[in-house]
């Protein structure tokens, strides 16, 4: 008997990959088939009539989006009077603006 293994085959029913994504505008009522996503990745928003797959827009809302993650980074910086090199935080960047960064120099 010869077993064939079918790589990325016809996809099987699951949940929409819009539930989890960053960009949804979902309403739901109290039964599960009463649902409506619309999609506000561009504009104008565009409603979704079936469940996604695989998205090119995808953006994961459990996990934190570039401009939040730059929002919180320490930046290593370069005292403009000497001194030296370490890392700020943002509240810290924010108090010493005349600095530069270390890694343009």
């Amino acid at each position: 008997m010869v077993n064939i293994k079918v790589l990325n085959g016809t996809a099987q029913e699951g949940e929409s990959l819009c539930r989890s994504c960053r960009y949804v505008h979902r309403q739901q009522g109290y039964r599960d088939s009463e649902e409506v996503m619309y999609c506000d990745w561009g504009y104008p928003m565009k409603r979704v009539l079936f469940s996604v797959r695989q998205c090119t827009d995808y953006a994961d809302r459990n996990h934190p989006s570039k401009y939040d993650m730059e929002k919180i980074a320490w930046i290593l910086t370069k005292p403009q009077s000497g001194g030296p090199i370490g890392f700020k935080s943002p509240q810290e960047r924010e108090d010493d603006e005349g600095d530069d960064i270390a890694a343009r120099s």
